[in-house]
């Protein structure tokens, strides 16, 4: 019998979850103060939902590219590798979108391959996959903000890559993210932008770096990472 209420007791709460509106806006507020509490009730609230649509199926998938690397990031690779299936069968649903952006798409598979490679450090074709659908990405739409923040991080990354083809890159992703209007209560976008402060950091530009942090932080003064740690650090050197 205990076991009929805490069963009820779930599904109760997981209809009240799927009813609940998360709204970009309150995602976002969650990604800045880095607890991504929210962003983990969102997802599994449409876990089991057959009924989403596909505008919502791209913001689903968005959410878990970011969550993802955030649980691998706090080394939760337990939930990271769950998430990760389904993840990767949301990213083959895509495809069934009639008029997707294939660079999405691609983007959503290298990070699949790139997420199993974290997770799975001996099997390097993973990170040869990675790479491969980052170039399809950008094939396809050289213009898709998502397709070139991932080719910058990746060129930042990549110990025989350009620091400054990487800043060139996410640059022009930033601009991409704003002329297409996605960088309103964006998580991609603001990362992007860190991600460049991050550049001119490893660049030795110092002042740009701090100019461009204190920037974002005009924009989204509740971003504590860069507020209270990054920034700090930064001007401690």
């Amino acid at each position: 019998m205990k076991h009929i209420f805490a069963t009820i007791a779930f599904l109760s709460l997981s209809m009240l979850l799927m009813a609940r509106d998360f709204s970009d806006e309150e995602l976002y507020n969650d990604y800045l103060t880095g607890k991504m509490v929210l962003w983990g009730e969102y997802l599994a609230a449409n876990d089991n939902n057959g009924n989403v649509n596909d505008e919502e199926l791209q913001r689903l998938v968005n959410y878990d590219y970011g969550y993802i690397a955030w649980l691998i990031d706090e080394q939760r690779r337990d939930d990271a590798q769950h998430r990760l299936a389904i993840f990767q069968r949301r990213v083959e649903m895509l495809k069934q979108i009639e008029d997707i952006d294939m660079a999405d798409v691609y983007v959503y598979q290298a990070a699949v391959a790139a997420f199993n490679w974290m997770l799975n450090k001996i099997k390097l074709n993973y990170a040869k996959k990675a790479i491969d659908y980052t170039d399809k990405a950008i094939k396809e739409n050289s213009s898709n903000p998502r397709a070139l923040s991932l080719l910058g991080n990746a060129q930042f990354n990549n110990p025989f890559g350009s620091n400054k083809d990487a800043v060139k890159t996410l640059l022009r992703a930033i601009e991409m993210f704003q002329r297409y209007g996605e960088d309103k209560h964006s998580w991609g976008y603001t990362a992007t932008r860190l991600s460049l402060v991050q550049c001119y950091e490893k660049l030795g530009q110092k002042d740009k770096a701090i100019q461009y942090a204190k920037q974002i932080l005009t924009d989204s003064p509740e971003f504590i990472y860069l507020r209270d740690v990054y920034l700090p650090k930064l001007m401690k050197k």
